[in-house]
């Protein structure tokens, strides 16, 4: 578990951690309060990664959950009241925004390859059912509905 993660993100509020092996470490005091339980070991790195798309994804699959002892509202208030203030109050610059843009979207030569196999990589039949008999495709762009080919 990434626990100096937390130490250094919690400034108001508290909230403890339960992590996969069972672990439960308290961060910060007072209020808002939450118990969050992790099911999987990598999830907090996953949600780290992107936390926009992946603190939803994660919960969804059932990877984390709010603890018996509390509710996924009050769960996303700590994170919300704690990382908002974060990122508004520490300085990071355009430059560091635009790294970790950057890193988030960066996609490896691997990845690319699947994602285009995914993509791509379909039945023929597929595409005989929506292309011309050159298996050619095209997009039109009309500034206006009545305009055609």
């Amino acid at each position: 578990m990434l626990w100096p993660f937390f130490e250094a993100f919690i400034q108001t509020g508290r909230l403890t951690v339960i992590a996969a092996d069972g672990q439960r470490r308290h961060f910060g005091e007072g209020d808002p309060s939450a118990t969050i339980q992790f099911s999987d070991p990598k999830c907090l790195t996953e949600i780290l990664r992107n936390p926009e798309m992946n603190l939803g994804k994660t919960y969804v699959e059932g990877r984390w959950k709010p603890a018996t002892e509390s509710d996924l509202h009050a769960v996303l208030h700590v994170l919300r009241v704690n990382f908002e203030k974060t990122l508004a109050t520490n300085g990071w610059s355009a430059l560091s925004q635009s790294v970790t843009a950057f890193l988030r979207s960066w996609n490896s030569l691997v990845a690319s390859r699947r994602n285009v196999a995914h993509h791509y990589d379909l039945d023929e039949t597929l595409f005989r059912a929506c292309l011309d008999h050159d298996m050619h495709y095209s997009c039109g762009y009309f500034r206006d509905p009545s305009e055609n080919l």
